[in-house]
């Protein structure tokens, strides 16, 4: 990647983030549509979401931070504020692997509804990537 100025004008990459554009157009088009607000997370943090092991560490003004594995604790206070919410955003795992197939970085979309039942949140699911199939 020396070159990746020139690297982007190929056509592999172009194509890719040709449809990578169409699906995050999509998403936004979907998630707006079904009544949901866009909640932006931070990418730097003081705190880990459930579940999650290693984080990249950083001292930020004299205290630990870390980058984001996910915007889910932004988007559940979002979600009590506006019912229906959506992150999107740049995610970051520093899990341990040995392959080159192991995303440390990549972007995730999270939505998040209050007082949802399983089975609607399921609908809402199979509604979003119906909706991407068909784009």
């Amino acid at each position: 990647m020396d070159h990746r100025h020139l690297w982007l004008r190929s056509s592999r990459p172009h194509a890719i983030m040709r449809v990578r554009n169409e699906i995050i157009r999509a998403t936004y088009e979907f998630f707006n549509r079904e009544g949901f607000t866009k909640v932006d997370s931070p990418i730097l943090t003081g705190s880990a979401p459930e579940g999650t092991t290693d984080l990249f560490h950083t001292e930020y003004f004299d205290r630990d931070a870390y980058l984001s594995q996910s915007g889910q604790l932004y988007a559940e206070a979002g979600a009590m504020a506006f019912g229906k919410v959506f992150t999107f955003g740049p995610t970051f795992r520093a899990e341990k692997s040995k392959t080159r197939r192991h995303l440390i970085e990549f972007w995730m979309i999270e939505p998040e509804m209050a007082f949802m039942h399983q089975d609607e949140s399921l609908e809402i699911q199979e509604q979003y990537i119906a909706f991407l199939v068909q784009m």
